[in-house]
């Protein structure tokens, strides 16, 4: 749900930063193995109404800010400071409650973490609508050395029958957690 009804969008990683500040491949960027990314290019991830491509919302460090709560118009941001590295995967989305609308998003970066966005469909304002931004793993590691998630995390949803719980195995994440 946006802005009290449904709408078709689409989720999408920031991007690749093939070249660093230059651009060009194979002049820094993740086209280097010890590529170490510190300006902040395609980190984030993007909702985009799907009928008309407008920008509709986006969760990134280089958000300014996380809009207010109250707002209803306008784009829409999170700010994760955790969120610098290009995000290059598809954005995995999970229905939890099974009414058809999209609860969190999952995705993993090129600087080695994985998060997970919680959206709020019953939110009444548009500024509302994601309310956290976690990051679930970090295995990030100066000098570029990191590990790079190019695909999205591969996940399926249970529940414990012993304590009630619900659980997530993730063979991106290489185990069984919380959730």
């Amino acid at each position: 749900n946006w802005q009290g009804s449904r709408k078709m969008v689409m989720f999408v990683g920031g991007g690749y930063d093939a070249g660093g500040t230059t651009g060009k491949a194979n002049n820094g960027g993740y086209e280097s193995d010890t590529y170490n990314q510190t300006n902040g290019i395609g980190a984030g991830v993007y909702m985009f109404d799907a009928l008309n491509g407008n920008l509709l919302w986006w969760a990134s460090n280089n958000a300014s800010a996380t809009t207010p709560a109250a707002t209803n118009a306008g784009v829409i941001a999170l700010k994760d400071a955790n969120m610098k590295y290009s995000v290059a995967s598809e954005i995995k989305t999970a229905d939890r409650n099974n009414d058809g609308l999209v609860d969190h998003l999952y995705f993993g970066d090129l600087g080695g973490q994985v998060f997970r966005i919680d959206l709020n469909n019953n939110a009444s304002t548009s500024g509302a609508f994601a309310t956290r931004s976690t990051r679930i793993m970090n295995m990030h590691a100066s000098g570029g050395t990191s590990p790079r998630f190019y695909a999205a995390p591969s996940f399926a949803i249970f529940e414990d029958s012993a304590s009630g719980i619900a659980l997530a195995y993730s063979s991106t994440l290489g185990g069984v957690s919380s959730l």
